[in-house]
């Protein structure tokens, strides 16, 4: 799953271990833009039947043309296994939460 808009580019892999409820989510960002992205921060939020351990970025600052990146890992625990499809929600969450923290950034 990705995000694209305005050269900042957000790519998402999941990860899930046989066997478990947990998901680890592992964000990049890049910029295709022109200008480097300074003081980037990222912000994730799930349902309260869920459990988000956010890890720390690997920085804040993100170079212009694609020369360089951020990273974060989150984990996302599923202590009452509430929904099978759990991964789209979490998708369709992480999107609000994108969206939100973008216009208010």
């Amino acid at each position: 799953m990705g995000y694209n808009k305005n050269g900042l580019n957000l790519n998402f892999d999941f990860v899930r271990a046989p066997g478990s409820n947990d998901v680890t989510i592992n964000m990049t960002a890049t910029n295709s833009g022109n200008s480097e992205i300074t003081d980037f921060v990222f912000q994730a939020a799930v349902p309260k039947s869920f459990a988000l351990n956010l890890q720390p970025p690997s920085g804040n600052q993100i170079a212009a043309f694609g020369l360089g990146s951020v990273t974060q890992s989150m984990l996302i625990k599923n202590p009452t296994k509430v929904s099978k499809n759990y991964h789209r929600i979490i998708i369709d969450f992480l999107k609000l939460c994108l969206v939100l923290a973008l216009l208010f950034h």
